[in-house]
Order: structure tokens, then sequence, then C-alpha cells
């Protein structure tokens, strides 16, 4: 989560839950709380509920380090995200891909520019494993093969040099 995302703001990002209701607290503020974050069939409330709390008994400056981690991991994926688009060039952001483009990069940059244009697409991104497996397939089967890679209700085709995405 980022602390400015569009229009919405975020400014207590950095601030403890406890920070903030002792704030509220002491001002007199009141406010609601959501039921459905007491819910811990959703992973962040039985992470906040379960997890995070014994955490932070042992290693006190758990959930800010895990927080600052975070950051770092949304910066990554956002230079990540630019270099797909260095390797993209002048070409759209978007399928049909060029197999030559895909073919001329890295395993790692092949990987993270399909990665870039499945997420431009809302297409879940398959493991690690199952991306290097399309790289490969899409990259070095023979001219005269056609590979489908099936990514959910999706699938990878390559014909005539060219990648596209197409929906099953």
């Amino acid at each position: 989560m980022h602390e400015c995302s569009g229009r919405l703001l975020r400014p207590w990002l950095e601030v403890s839950r406890a920070e903030i209701e002792r704030y509220a607290q002491d001002k007199a503020l009141a406010w609601i709380v959501d039921e459905s974050n007491a819910d811990e069939q959703f992973s962040r409330n039985y992470l906040r509920a379960r997890i995070f709390p014994v955490l932070s008994e042992r290693f006190p400056a758990g959930p800010r380090n895990l927080a600052r981690a975070a950051g770092r991991f949304s910066e990554a994926r956002m230079l990540l995200d630019e270099l797909a688009c260095l390797d993209l060039g002048d070409t759209p952001q978007d399928f049909p891909l060029s197999l030559k483009l895909l073919k001329g990069l890295s395993d790692a940059r092949a990987r993270n520019l399909l990665r870039f244009l499945l997420s431009i697409r809302q297409v879940a991104i398959p493991s690690e494993a199952r991306l290097s497996e399309a790289v490969q397939q899409l990259c070095e089967a023979g001219p005269d093969k056609h590979p489908v890679i099936r990514f959910g209700p999706y699938e990878l085709v390559r014909r005539r040099n060219q990648i596209d995405l197409q929906p099953i």
C-alpha cells in the first residue's frame, strides 16, 4: 500500500494502530470499527491478530522493519516496471509481443517483461517456474511450432513471430 495512490492519501501508514487509538482517545474522537477487520479468514486480519503480536513480542522493531521492507519491495516493483518499459522501447505496452524482442532479452528480463504485460492486462501472474517454462517454450520452439501456454482463463500463443494473449 502506498502512502499516496492516485487520489487516496494514507498519511498515517508509518503510525502504529496503538498510537492512533491513543491519539483518538486523548482527543475524544469517535470512530467506527469495521466488523470485517475481525474476520480471520482474510489473511491480512489473521496476520494482524495472530502473527504480528507474536513477532512484535520477540522483535519489537519487526512491524516497522516489515513496513520499510514492503516500501522497498514496492519501489523495486516500480523499477522493474520501468525496465520493462525500456525493454519495450517504442513497442506498445500490450500484446501481441514480438518474439524477436523477447528472444533478445535475458531470461530474467524476458520473464519481467511478460509479468509486466500480464499485469497490465490484469491477468494473475503465474509462478516463477511457470513463467520460466513459458519463456523457454515461446523462445526455443522451432519456427514451425506454435506453442500455447495456459494461465488460468488465458493462453499465450506464439504465431507468425508474435506472442499474443487470448482468453480461452
